[in-house]
């Protein structure tokens, strides 16, 4: 059996610790932009519409429904925060 040096060791659970801060970090500005966009926002919007009659709320509501899948997939993979 080899032995891997507790120095590699401890650099390799500092990387995954990294990545799990780096991946909170990606959750929370995902979570603050959905609640920026909500302002004004259709959460209805169907992304086949292009001419909307509120263009702005459209287009948050398309982006807000990207943001939910997309943290609905890190949840799903992680778990919640």
């Amino acid at each position: 059996m080899t032995m891997v040096p507790k120095a590699d060791l401890d650099a390799a659970w500092q990387c995954i610790e990294d990545l799990k801060r780096e991946r909170d970090e990606a959750r929370e500005a995902m979570r603050e932009a959905m609640e920026l966009l909500a302002w004004h926002a259709d959460d209805e919007a169907d992304p086949e519409n292009l001419t909307p009659e509120d263009m702005t709320a459209h287009i948050n509501g398309c982006v807000r429904a990207i943001l939910r899948r997309a943290l609905e997939q890190m949840e799903a993979r992680n778990g919640p925060a």
